[in-house]
């Protein structure tokens, strides 16, 4: 009840909004925490992403889009999935765009969220990320990796052999990182600076080292897959480690 009303009062002065189901309440156990988390489907999802995103001011609810003007601030946001080369295929993306776009803007800001999380991750993030688009004419978005988020769950599996770690380490991070590099070609940005958390920082250097003609800069917050000594690039992983040590018992 309390995040229903919440949400009534940020949605004031936007009558027009169509309402959204009320939340539900916060698990108090493990075994309904497993329950809600198991019948939470896309129209669930749908509903919990724009609850959370109409508390930001200058959200533009895909329901009701046209209700708002540009003249209400420096900045517009909207949420959007975006096809990628296999129709089936597609990223979730919270866009936030300045409504004065400047010639010399500095290349969009790209969040990219951790393991098992989502765009919504960077929520208390989005005030100041909005104010230097909009003082900077330029964009920020933020993304849902594949078979994360309200993104698309497309089947994934590894060809390669199982003794093959470089080959299998490359399919696993092309599965995240090619469809990156579509949704650019998509949203035809040339440039952009990558903003990445934990996997997310992982796969942005990822990116950055098939792409370095796309990445204007690399902002890294507790990158995932950064060794203790990055100068040693021999020292092998602990789970092959374990179970090479395990197979030799």
């Amino acid at each position: 009840m309390a995040a229903a009303a919440a949400t009534a009062s940020t949605s004031s002065g936007s009558s027009s909004l169509l309402p959204l189901p009320p939340a539900r309440e916060i698990p108090s156990s493990f075994l309904s925490s497993v329950k809600s988390w198991w019948s939470a489907g896309e129209k669930e999802s749908a509903a919990s992403e724009e609850r959370l995103l109409r508390r930001i001011p200058y959200f533009r609810s895909s329901s009701s889009p046209s209700i708002h003007s540009q003249e209400e601030g420096s900045v517009i946001s909207h949420s959007s999935k975006v096809t990628l080369a296999d129709p089936k295929h597609y990223l979730n993306t919270l866009s936030i765009t300045s409504t004065s776009p400047s010639p010399d803007a500095p290349p969009p800001a790209i969040m990219l969220h951790g393991y098992g999380a989502g765009l919504g991750f960077y929520f208390l993030n989005f005030p100041a990320l909005a104010n230097w688009a909009g003082s900077r004419g330029s964009s920020v978005f933020a993304l849902d990796w594949l078979g994360m988020g309200r993104s698309a769950r497309p089947s994934f599996s590894i060809k390669a052999k199982r003794d093959d770690i470089a080959g299998r380490v490359h399919e696993a991070e092309s599965f995240f990182v090619d469809s990156l590099e579509q949704w650019r070609e998509r949203m035809g940005i040339d440039k952009m600076t990558l903003v990445g958390h934990s996997l997310g920082g992982y796969f942005s250097v990822v990116y950055a080292l098939r792409y370095p003609e796309r990445v204007s800069k690399l902002v890294l917050l507790s990158p995932a897959g950064v060794p203790r000594d990055p100068n040693n690039l021999t020292q092998p992983s602990r789970e092959i480690t374990d179970e090479q040590t395990s197979g030799s018992e």
